[in-house]
């Protein structure tokens, strides 16, 4: 119930990028055991200090870190051993506060001495051209009160975001520049500033003053697919305090509404379930889809849909209802369909077992 195809896609590119990163990394990067320690010797020619090593202040652990710092053109850190067992140590390079890069070592201890390093992995974030096509554009929110645009930084591996609130809802200017960070599989800001925005006596909006609110901190993640993806902002660490904006040019309308009972995820697994359905239906035009919300997902519906000839030998424990607005084909001789009709609020009942995945089983009014 994870992302789906934009994943996949950005997956594969995280992978070849990451490989190629990994042999180059591992050919610079050196690290030995010296004395029962382990020293990591890591390449930064620039000597920006960008590197931080695990501190691993925890009790339970069976190495502490020595040292973490430059030494020439090289950043070294060494880890003395303080027990016995298996511990993974790591270092991360931060470009601003993104990590662009992670490495990690696993290392077994005994008798007092790092013994062994059984293994390790590597995370780079790729280039910034990789998600160009996706992120740069203009965004709006599912109920049209928010406005966003995505543009990117002439400074090198960051984007620029400028988010508008409707006056009539009272209006705020938010800005601020994100960063993609490898390691937590998003885009991380900080420092971004708000202005709130008061409509003047001639109903035109006054220019922009110092920032009513400065140094927020948050993230936006993107769900969906590359066609009709949500940039989803979550500001801070608060997961319930989010918006999800869609690209204006995204050929269909998605409305996520809000839900107390699925995720993001699980209803965009939904929808393209639906949209798979329609795909089928030759010369229809798909305008927008939309959750129907919690309400619909009542015992009483549950059961109806449990009586379904399609549910033969299952047992439906949630269900969901979605809603669609397409156009059909002047001329076809399979649908059954009014022809060249537009179809408001056709609806869609899926339902899934325990631990299942969505399954069709009543469309219609």
């Amino acid at each position: 119930m994870m992302k789906k195809l934009f994943v996949v896609i950005l997956a594969v590119a995280l992978l070849l990028c990451a490989a190629a990163l990994a042999e180059e990394t591992k050919a610079k990067v050196k690290g030995e055991i010296v004395d029962g320690s382990y020293v990591i010797r890591i390449p930064d020619e620039n000597g920006d200090l960008g590197w931080l090593a695990d501190d691993m202040a925890q009790d339970d652990s069976v190495v502490k870190l020595a040292k973490a710092g430059l030494e020439g053109n090289e950043f070294v850190i060494q880890y003395d051993p303080t027990g016995d067992g298996e511990v993974s140590v790591g270092a991360r390079h931060y470009i601003g506060i993104a990590c662009n890069e992670y490495l990690t070592w696993d290392l077994s201890v005994k008798d007092g001495k790092v013994t062994e390093v059984t293994g390790g992995s590597y995370t780079a974030s790729p280039d910034p051209e990789t998600f160009d096509p996706y992120l740069v554009g203009e965004y709006e929110s599912a109920d049209g009160m928010a406005g966003m645009t995505v543009a990117k930084n002439e400074g090198g591996r960051a984007w620029d975001v400028d988010m508008s609130g409707a006056l009539t809802q009272g209006g705020y200017v938010f800005k601020t520049t994100i960063y993609y960070d490898c390691e937590l599989d998003r885009f991380v800001y900080d420092k971004g500033k708000t202005w709130n925005v008061e409509i003047t006596e001639s109903g035109e909006a006054p220019e922009l003053g110092e920032a009513t609110i400065a140094g927020q901190t948050g993230a936006f993640f993107f769900t969906g697919n590359p066609a009709d993806m949500i940039l989803t902002w979550q500001r801070d660490e608060d997961s319930e305090n989010t918006v999800d904006f869609q690209r204006k040019d995204a050929p269909v309308a998605i409305d996520l509404g809000q839900s107390g009972l699925y995720l993001k995820e699980e209803l965009l697994e939904g929808m393209d379930l639906i949209r798979t359905q329609i795909a089928g239906w030759e010369g229809v035009e798909l305008h927008s889809i939309r959750y129907a919300g919690d309400e619909n997902c009542t015992e009483e519906n549950l059961a109806w849909l449990n009586e379904h000839e399609s549910a033969e030998g299952k047992t439906y424990t949630q269900c969901a209802l979605f809603q669609t607005n397409f156009h059909t084909p002047a001329e076809s001789s399979k649908l059954a369909l009014d022809l060249d009709f537009e179809y408001e609020d056709y609806g869609w009942w899926l339902a899934r077992e325990d631990g299942g995945s969505w399954a069709l089983v009543d469309a219609g009014y």
